[in-house]
């Protein structure tokens, strides 16, 4: 003071924690469809907390976010000090589904019924086996490989364990026949 005496008195100065986020993803049910989704942890800095999944040019109080195709999206995290931290995650998603291979064999004689038709499929998320929709007269077959088909068009539906699906169709012509005039 003005006579020259003095006191000191510790003073702490605090912080809050270090703002951190785990970002989690939960990838596409199909492929190049819209079901992928973002969610944050968030934790440290001052809450409450702004989520970003475009870089930082738009915020909410949201800390997820779905109805995402896949690709990269760069996340903001602010606080209400308006700190914040970034990173980035990738939404993933199943390898499409495509047709390997296919072929079907017509009946050998005139109005037989003994065509075969087959389809090999990868991709798309299976844990056990695709599940094969068949048209006509073999519906109800849960098989990549038809047999004993008549004459016609068969459509086939094929699905993973998501319900994504793919089509196809095999055509079994019937076969020549003896004029004997």
């Amino acid at each position: 003071d003005a006579n020259g005496c003095a006191d000191t008195h510790p003073a702490t100065v605090t912080q809050p924690a270090a703002l951190n986020f785990i970002a989690t993803q939960t990838p596409l049910a199909c492929y190049n469809n819209f079901t992928g989704g973002i969610s944050i942890a968030a934790n440290g800095g001052t809450p409450p907390y702004q989520y970003s999944y475009d870089n930082g040019t738009t915020f909410s109080s949201l800390s997820s976010t779905n109805g995402l195709a896949a690709g990269t999206y760069f996340i903001v995290l602010k606080d209400a000090n308006n700190c914040q931290m970034s990173g980035q995650i990738i939404v993933t998603q199943p390898a499409q589904m495509t047709i390997t291979s296919q072929n079907s064999t017509s009946p050998t004689c005139f109005a037989g019924c003994n065509g075969q038709a087959t389809v090999n499929v990868s991709g798309g998320t299976v844990a056990g086996l695709y599940t094969y929709l068949w048209s006509g007269s073999v519906a109800g077959v849960n098989q990549n490989t038809a047999i004993n088909l008549c004459p016609g068009l068969y459509n086939l539906t094929i699905e993973d364990d998501n319900g994504c699906s793919i089509n196809t169709s095999f055509k079994t012509d019937k076969p020549g026949y003896l004029d004997l005039n």
